[in-house]
């Protein structure tokens, strides 16, 4: 049995290197879709200072933001899903993990505010499942049961209008299996594999972000065996698998995506030095791959910014900081909230605790 400690440590390599489900080594095949140029140096500093929001003509959205949901860590049997309002007043708890299950992680806020999906990591038997619960905190309910040739699920998100879900899954069986990515209706039926349905590309696809008009999808793709090994870009396609091409250099290692409303910008979390935790940034990128740029939140001199969000106007962002290295593995994160263009830094989570993946709701 895992103890804290070690689920600590499992939970923040998760974090550095997003290989939640993991396949075994295969033949390379980097042909799977297109290779796109490198838009720019892994490590360029250009400050984000452009617009006040990411929208129309600088009309941010008509969506009101509403709660944030994040996942936070209940000593010691794990993280539950909490929201709060975005100055971090009127936390509420809206799941309660017990001694079977690792965590509840990865919430992801309905459309219309009513209510959150996530992933549930049971400890006995390391299985992953996807639940769904009401913004108060009742109507727990499972989508569907991942068995049989169904390893494993990861990263459920709502598509624009709320009636389909992009998710991860591991498929196949101990020899051959894929990861890619699935979508399905909103009560988990009808689920469908759209990218990796061919097992022996060397690579595995994961963490989708939906384009705001529904047709397409960003996500993140780890080279298992394929070339250059052990990195990992985002990828751009159509919402049925086709013509995925890469946006972001390769040594970049970019994950966590999120479209802006308006969208013009996908946000994403560089990895560049992947083997040193704290070290990871925040980026935009526009869907063609141009224009890669640095967002700096302003007044944090330490790196370690990862796994953000926009907020449902455009206007701001809510992401995780890392804000004590010096004790792992139990480093302290919090959640904050920035204008798009890194000013007006604001702590939502007041306790030095662990507050991972915050996702930023509608108003209802």
């Amino acid at each position: 049995m895992r103890t804290p400690k070690t689920r600590h440590a499992a939970r923040l390599n998760q974090l550095a290197l997003p290989l939640l489900l993991l396949i075994s080594a295969c033949n390379a095949d980097n042909s799977i879709s297109p290779a796109a140029p490198d838009a720019a140096a892994p490590l360029d500093d250009t400050e984000l200072s452009r617009h006040d929001c990411f929208s129309h003509h600088n009309d941010c959205a008509s969506a009101r933001n509403g709660r944030i949901a994040f996942s936070h860590f209940i000593d010691p049997v794990g993280f539950a899903i909490f929201s709060a309002a975005p100055d971090g007043s009127d936390l509420q708890q809206l799941t309660t993990p017990d001694n079977n299950i690792f965590d509840d992680v990865y919430p992801d806020w309905s459309p219309d505010g009513s209510n959150i999906i996530f992933e549930r990591d049971y400890l006995a038997d390391y299985t992953h499942q996807f639940f769904r619960v009401n913004a108060d905190g009742t109507g727990l309910t499972q989508l569907f049961i991942c068995d049989g040739r169904c390893l494993g699920v990861a990263n459920p998100v709502y598509s624009p209008d709320g009636r389909r879900i992009a998710f991860a899954q591991a498929t196949g069986d101990e020899t051959t299996f894929t990861v890619g990515m699935w979508i399905m209706n909103a009560d988990g039926s009808n689920r469908v594999q759209v990218t990796q349905r061919v097992a022996g590309s060397g690579t595995e696809d994961q963490g989708a972000t939906w384009s705001p008009d529904g047709h397409r999808l960003a996500f993140t793709r780890i080279n298992d065996s394929a070339e250059p090994v052990g990195h990992q870009a985002i990828f751009v396609g159509d919402v049925n698998g086709t013509d995925a091409h890469r946006i972001t250099p390769w040594d970049l290692n970019a994950s966590a995506t999120t479209w802006s409303p308006d969208g013009r910008q996908i946000l994403i979390t560089s990895h560049y030095d992947i083997g040193q935790d704290g070290q990871e940034q925040l980026y935009t990128v526009r869907p063609d791959g141009s224009g890669l740029a640095r967002v700096r939140p302003r007044g944090l001199d330490q790196l370690g910014n990862m796994a953000a969000k926009f907020s449902p106007d455009g206007r701001k962002i809510v992401f995780t900081h890392r804000t004590d290295l010096t004790t792992y593995p139990f480093i302290i994160f919090d959640a904050y909230t920035m204008n798009a263009d890194g000013s007006d830094v604001t702590k939502v989570s007041f306790l030095n605790d662990f507050y991972l993946y915050p996702d930023w709701g509608t108003h209802r």
